[in-house]
């Protein structure tokens, strides 16, 4: 199918688009034919449109109600097609994850031929991710030297669990921690381990370079 992108026009649109329960709701006008785009978390799609319709041509089918990868061109962008009979009967499109961006397109398809127009408003939703993380000092039990008396002393370190303990579409260091000025990245890994460890005279605050986290601490005794 060869894909072409097109200027603004008020009879094609899909807008409105939100998050409602797991899955993305939004309106269309004629036709009722959309792409949704799931890209990183805050990405502006419209610059990469024309190129990313060239790609749509060069792929031995159509998307269809599933999302397909369209790397290494896109390494980071995903994009399912939902006519309007689909839409209804699947209730909207499923989301694939979170700490992304999904973006609806409305479409005209005629024959082997689909233009894509270009959006004006409401036509993006950010999905974030709410993350919860528990910590605990480390004590090591020290017996006294002239008695039965056993004395706990911290050890220089806590452990450290993410509640639930997988982020979907998480990339190593998204995450990280400082300790003497110096940032140590949280891997995957990690998040999914049962605990991990830092070693540090006071718990340093868990930060990241993506506005799609947001982190709440909380300490256990």
């Amino acid at each position: 199918m060869k894909f072409s992108y097109a200027p603004n026009n008020n009879n094609f649109f899909a807008t409105n688009l939100k998050l409602n329960k797991e899955k993305l709701k939004w309106d269309t006008g004629t036709g009722g034919t959309t792409l949704i785009f799931q890209c990183r978390f805050g990405m502006d799609l419209l610059p990469e449109m024309e190129g990313i319709c060239e790609k749509l041509s060069q792929m031995s089918q159509p998307p269809g109600a599933e999302f397909v990868s369209l790397a290494p061109e896109y390494p980071f962008v995903f994009v399912c097609m939902l006519d309007a009979r689909q839409k209804i009967k699947q209730g909207g499109c499923a989301v694939r994850g979170e700490v992304c961006r999904y973006a609806v397109f409305a479409c005209r398809v005629n024959g082997e031929e689909c233009t894509v127009f270009e959006p004006k408003r409401a036509y993006t939703v950010d999905i974030p991710a709410e993350i919860s993380v528990t910590y605990a000092k480390v004590y090591d039990r020290i017996k006294a030297r002239f008695s039965r008396k056993v004395k706990e002393e911290f050890a220089g370190f806590y452990e450290v669990a993410f509640e639930g303990g997988k982020l979907s579409g998480y990339k190593d260091g998204d995450i990280f921690y400082k300790v003497n000025e110096i940032r140590i990245p949280i891997t995957g890994a990690m998040i999914q381990a049962e605990c991990f460890y830092i070693k540090a005279q006071e718990m340093p605050q868990l930060e990241t370079k993506s506005e799609g986290y947001n982190i709440s601490m909380r300490e256990i005794q």
